[in-house]
């Protein structure tokens, strides 16, 4: 199964902040970072969703 989010502009056209997201999903920095620059190979929904 192949799933495209644009993370990073999703986030600007919806004016939430990383640091908002981070809290709110109990996410390091680094690790919102990689989702937003595609470089993770194993995506936790429970976490996103």
């Amino acid at each position: 199964m192949i799933v495209y989010m644009d993370l990073e502009n999703l986030l600007k056209e919806k004016n939430i902040s990383k640091n908002k997201l981070c809290e709110a999903c109990n996410l390091q920095r680094t690790q919102l970072n990689n989702y937003c620059k595609n470089k993770v190979t194993r995506i936790d929904f429970s976490v996103i969703l």
